[in-house]
């Protein structure tokens, strides 16, 4: 609807519309005009403030005053479309164009209307009478053509349009135009004349160029389509979607080192972040050095510094190489603008977990929360980070709100359940610790993790033993790594096997050691007599960042003390 533009177009009618009445007898003529007056300005004055309903009934009360006047209908037309009732609205333009046959703009937003309507023929019957009184005008000749294309008439409408040319001279959108109804009346060689003609007036426009590449690639005659985009590219090394164009077909033809470096020349052009970030994407695809990757992710943030895509596309970049942490610092300089895109929390959670972040990871699942509060993996890493806190209470309030948003997904719930029994763990209440593990593994019962965990708290709380013994020896018997025949030694030296546990450690090798496997080292030498070796393990656990506040305490006074994190 073009409700502005016809209040434009109505204040020089009504300003400049003289009211013409034939009245049978004088007397009544003052009256006539005054009642129609009064009742067309109160229209005016109601439609001005809104009240389009009232406005309505005034200007039909007008016009039973006169008849024969046109302005109220054209008003009353106004008030329809504000209504949104083309219907009501075409039929009271009508009204006003019969009354004024002669009124242009009655015309012009009567054939509007009925192109909105979809009713061509009449549409076209408007345009008609319209170039009978002005049949120069471009934009009614424009109008006209398609109107007449879409019944058919297409010798016509290319006739409407060649006089359209006629006005504002040769255009792209014209030609292109009639590129494409000569190709439906199947006469390619006038189709392709009309793109040599806009051609040799602009060749550098984009628009024709692309027209018949195209037209070289559906009757397949590549080497003519890349002959033309290598020439627009020589011609204009700057225009970033011939480049686009050439580096498509590069791509297209297996030649990947040429369409590297066309892509690479686009995104540096005056394109789109949506046009730049479709190729960025791409090269990657194409595996593009880290080199060209670097650049052109810091080259898109530098253009876009507001843009949520262009954050997440270097923070992409940035994973890709291996860089969490300045990934990371991107990806939450980003969320600072759009904090709507789940998928950048996300990154920014599971970075956070890798490097064991827990109080931001704590922070950010929180926040996130509240911009999604019905996912249930952020509810998830809310009551882990807070388990890993200390924070129990808090982890099983997040535990509890979002289990009940997961739906048909048995390791995401044994994941749940795992985190409940690390709160119940954590809160000594050692029975339900038990039982929510236990629900744990009936939901995934060949989780290497789930079993480990559980392993290691019943060692670490020296309850049932035997159980965690087994359940490592099943972890052990398929997957062989440090996290897990630490467990192992470290339940055998809980169950006093200190000598047992010592061989297990020593299997593990120093350099896959860990600040937690280096200490548990110490305190197997240390039980078994050995205090040299303890105490050269235990510094090379606190070398190694050690958690354990009473580490030093062992250091100084070589003995052992249960460890307090």
């Amino acid at each position: 609807m073009r409700c502005l533009l016809i209040l434009l177009f109505f204040c020089p009618l009504i300003g400049c519309k003289t009211i013409s009445i034939k009245p049978k007898k004088k007397s009544n003529v003052t009256e006539i005009n005054k009642n129609y007056i009064q009742k067309f300005h109160e229209g005016l004055r109601l439609k001005m403030t809104g009240q389009i309903d009232g406005a309505i009934k005034s200007f039909e009360s007008a016009s039973a005053f006169a008849p024969e006047e046109d302005a109220p209908h054209f008003a009353l037309a106004q008030c329809y479309l504000i209504k949104n009732d083309l219907g009501n609205a075409s039929t009271q333009t009508k009204i006003a164009a019969d009354l004024d046959p002669n009124n242009t703009w009655y015309l012009q937003e009567l054939a509007y209307m009925y192109k909105e309507l979809n009713d061509v023929e009449n549409g076209a019957k408007i345009y008609k009478k319209l170039l009978k009184i002005q049949p120069h005008k471009a934009e009614w000749l424009f109008e006209y053509a398609a109107l007449l294309e879409a019944t058919g008439k297409l010798q016509e409408a290319i006739a409407m349009l060649n006089e359209t040319e006629k006005e504002i001279g040769v255009n792209s959108a014209l030609s292109i135009r009639k590129y494409y109804l000569y190709l439906k009346l199947k006469n390619e060689k006038l189709a392709l004349k009309e793109l040599e003609i806009a051609k040799q007036k602009n060749p550098k426009d984009v628009q024709i160029i692309s027209t018949e590449i195209d037209y070289f690639f559906d009757t397949r005659q590549d080497d003519k389509a890349f002959k033309i985009m290598e020439e627009l590219v020589e011609a204009d090394p700057a225009n970033g979607n011939a480049r686009k164009l050439l580096g498509d077909y590069y791509l297209k033809t297996n030649q990947v080192e040429k369409c590297i470096e066309q892509y690479q020349l686009a995104v540096k052009c005056d394109l789109s972040i949506d046009d730049r970030m479709m190729m960025a994407i791409k090269l990657f695809d194409l595996q593009a050095p880290n080199s060209v990757m670097d650049e052109l992710s810091s080259y898109i943030l530098e253009i876009f510094p507001e843009n949520i895509k262009a954050y997440t596309f270097r923070g992409d970049y940035l994973q890709r190489t291996n860089q969490p942490r300045k990934a990371l610092e991107v990806y939450l300089k980003g969320i600072e603008y759009d904090k709507s895109k789940y998928l950048i929390w996300q990154e920014i959670l599971l970075i956070e977990y890798e490097l064991q972040d827990f109080i931001n990871l704590n922070n950010d699942a929180k926040l996130c929360l509240e911009f999604f509060p019905a996912i249930p993996n952020v509810y998830l890493l809310a009551g882990l980070s807070a388990n890993q806190l200390k924070k129990y209470d808090e982890a099983l309030e997040h535990l509890t709100s979002g289990i009940d948003f997961v739906m048909q997904d048995d390791q995401l719930l044994a994941e749940f359940h795992g985190q409940f029994g690390e709160a119940y763990f954590g809160k000594k209440e050692i029975q339900k610790a038990q039982e929510s593990y236990k629900k744990a593994l009936k939901l995934s019962p060949t989780s290497s993790i789930i079993k480990n965990n559980f392993a290691y708290r019943l060692a670490l709380h020296k309850v049932d033993l035997s159980y965690a013994n087994q359940l490592i020896d099943e972890v052990i018997s398929i997957e062989r790594n440090t996290r897990y025949f630490d467990t192992k030694g470290f339940i055998l030296f809980q169950s006093g096997k200190f000598q047992e546990a010592l061989v297990v450690y020593l299997k593990i090798t120093d350099e896959e050691s860990d600040k937690v496997v280096l200490e548990h080292i110490g305190d197997a030498y240390f039980r078994t007599g050995d205090k040299t070796n303890a105490l050269i393990y235990w510094k090379k656990a606190l070398a190694a960042g050690s958690t354990n506040k009473i580490l030093k305490q062992k250091i100084e006074k070589i003995e052992y003390y249960e460890p307090e994190y």
